[in-house]
């Protein structure tokens, strides 16, 4: 049995509180641990099953990971189950169902957010009115498609919009060419994108800048 600090038996001791938690803990200090063991304890006492469960991790490497801690915890279990002193009935009951738990836990939902959307999604799309044979683009291909939007946008902008036309020549002539144009743009959406209100964020930041004279 791990020694748990006093944060992490508060943690594993309010499952029995019937109540929502927020823990907010530094890297390093044994979230996953307290997690897994948190899932563990959760499937022994009959609250619910792993497949009752949804796990939601930042990465996919987390969530393999993940899944695979909970696995090796309930074959931990299962394995000290056999070396117990439990009644036999007991035993045997509770052995079917961590064997039951890890039959399921290869299919259990820890996964990313953006994961669990896009099942979500599939299983639900003629709901949600989309096509179900929809991708999701890597990073990769979210930058190449950011840069050829941004691309036809400016290019609009060249052709009909006199005060852009203005600001780029001035760029220009203190050798800022489109390449750095594109760079500030895309620094500032980045920027306005890390805010709850993107849009009120630049919003607020135009003001700024607006001549009151």
């Amino acid at each position: 049995m791990p020694n748990w600090n006093e944060g992490q038996r508060e943690v594993l001791e309010s499952l029995s509180d019937k109540r929502n938690i927020l823990v907010s803990a530094a890297a390093g200090s044994g979230k996953t641990a307290v997690m897994v063991q948190r899932i563990i304890d959760t499937i022994l006492s009959g609250d619910a099953g792993i497949d009752e469960m949804l796990v939601v991790t930042f990465t996919k490497a987390a969530a393999a990971q993940m899944k695979a801690k909970i696995i090796n915890a309930l074959e931990d279990v299962l394995a000290g189950l056999a070396a117990s002193d439990m009644d036999e009935k007991e035993k045997r009951t509770l052995s079917e169902r961590i064997s039951e738990q890890l039959l399921l836990a290869e299919d259990a939902m820890v996964t990313t957010i953006d994961s669990f959307c896009s099942r979500i999604v599939r299983e639900n799309f003629s709901l949600a009115d989309m096509d179900p044979a929809f991708d999701i683009f890597d990073k990769d291909e979210v930058t190449l498609l950011k840069d050829e939007v941004l691309e036809k946008v400016l290019d609009e902008h060249y052709r009909s919009d006199e005060d852009f036309g203005r600001l780029a020549d001035f760029m220009m002539s203190k050798n800022i060419n489109d390449s750095d144009i594109k760079n500030y743009i895309f620094r500032v959406y980045n920027l306005a994108m890390s805010f709850a209100d993107s849009e009120g964020w630049l919003d607020n930041a135009m003001e700024v800048y607006q001549d009151d004279t």
